[in-house]
C-alpha cells in the first residue's frame, strides 16, 4: 500500500475466504502504509500523500465478526504507527 501513495482510494480484492484471512489482509495493508516523514529533506510537494481510503473487497463484507476484526486491525495499526513514530523520533524531541 505504501507504493500506492498519492492514490486517493485503493481496493484490495484478495482470495480471503474466512475472517482470519481477511483480517490479515487488512492488518498487513494498514501496517504497510506506515511512513515516517518528519525529518525528510524533500519539500512537502515532493511527498506523495498516503492512501486516503482502503477498501477490502470480500464476499463476507456484511459479516459483523469481520467488521469487528477489521476495526481491531485498524486500532492495532494505529498503535503500531504511534510506537514507530516514538522510535524514529530523536530523543531530544521527546522532551
Amino acid at each position: 500500500v505504501r507504493e500506492l501513495a498519492g492514490t486517493g482510494s485503493v481496493a484490495l480484492a484478495l482470495p480471503a475466504d474466512d475472517t482470519r484471512d481477511a483480517t490479515a489482509v487488512a492488518e498487513g495493508a494498514l501496517l504497510g502504509a506506515y511512513a515516517y516523514r518528519t525529518y525528510r529533506q524533500r519539500t512537502a510537494e515532493q511527498h506523495k500523500p498516503p492512501v486516503e481510503t482502503l477498501q477490502l473487497v470480500t464476499a463476507r463484507a456484511r459479516d459483523k465478526q469481520l467488521e469487528a476484526a477489521v476495526e481491531r486491525a485498524h486500532v492495532v495499526a494505529a498503535a503500531v504507527a504511534a510506537t514507530r513514530d516514538l522510535v524514529n523520533c530523536p530523543p531530544v524531541d521527546l522532551y
